[in-house]
């Protein structure tokens, strides 16, 4: 019998909550980055939603945060060192009304002209299952960033599950 307990984690570019998380840079180009949440050798995580955080001014349907709309969007994917094993996006991401429409579940908050937050929910677990990656097989969850997000004040993705360790 395994044991099992709670992750709630960023996603960030070391994929085990250090290194880069809160993705306000500029990933343009040959600067696109991944943000990831890895189980270590030994470990499975059952991933039961993501909570993406989007801080900033003026925010609309149309813009990403209180910027333009981006241009190539963030997928997300589940991958291992050969590549994609499946997309949870069903198109990229390129604005706060496409969120919507993979999420479902939406807060704006207005706190005046400086401080506005977007508050995401993607509950994986609603659609019959979470998301599983294996640490023994390499896999993990990723989002991919390849735009420039430098007019945002904050940019995060919380990522909340169950680690299930071998018991030994």
């Amino acid at each position: 019998m395994a044991a099992r307990r709670l992750i709630s984690r960023c996603a960030s570019t070391n994929g085990d909550g250090t290194g880069t998380f809160d993705a306000t840079g500029d990933y343009s180009g040959a600067s696109a980055i991944n943000l990831k949440v890895t189980p270590p050798a030994g470990q499975v995580y059952d991933l039961h939603r993501v909570i993406v955080g989007i801080a900033d001014t003026a925010m609309t349907a149309a813009k990403y945060g209180g910027i333009a709309a981006i241009t190539n969007g963030v997928i997300v994917t589940v991958k291992n060192a050969s590549g994609v094993i499946y997309t949870l996006s069903a198109f990229a991401i390129k604005s706060n009304g496409d969120w919507k429409r993979h999420c479902h579940d939406l807060l704006p908050e207005d706190y005046g002209a400086a401080a506005n937050v977007i508050s995401i929910r993607w509950t994986f677990a609603k659609t019959g299952a979470p998301i599983t990656v294996s640490g023994d097989s390499g896999e993990y969850l990723n989002f991919a960033l390849n735009d420039n997000f430098t007019g945002l004040v904050s940019h995060t993705f919380v990522v909340q599950g169950h680690i299930t360790m071998a018991q030994h």
